[in-house]
């Protein structure tokens, strides 16, 4: 999963007004040293992918497709029916599958 670093626009606001405050803001460098110096939380996005068709061009007709994110197969050849969930996460990688590119 890819992880993202979020900082709250308070805090940076806080952070330039109190080192404004100090004197220590002279040049555009010390804002940039002020707002990298500002805390931030940190988020994990969930990985998102398609399955693209291997066999066929036609997505309704294809029985074996790939991740688009780990290039796992998977076939939907079976002599039963799948459950309806089956086909929302990649069984390899944990990638969400939506709707489309």
């Amino acid at each position: 999963m890819d992880k993202v670093k979020l900082v709250d626009p308070k805090e940076v606001k806080n952070t330039i007004f109190n080192a404004a405050l100090r004197g220590r803001i002279r040049t555009l460098m010390d804002i940039g040293k002020c707002v990298d110096s500002t805390p931030t939380t940190t988020i994990i996005l969930p990985r998102r992918a398609i399955w693209r068709p291997i066999d066929s061009d036609d997505p309704v007709m294809a029985t074996r497709f790939q991740c688009s994110y780990c290039a796992c197969e998977i076939s939907n050849d079976w002599d039963y029916e799948p459950p309806d969930d089956m086909w929302n996460y990649c069984p390899c990688c944990g990638s969400k599958m939506y709707g489309g590119e």
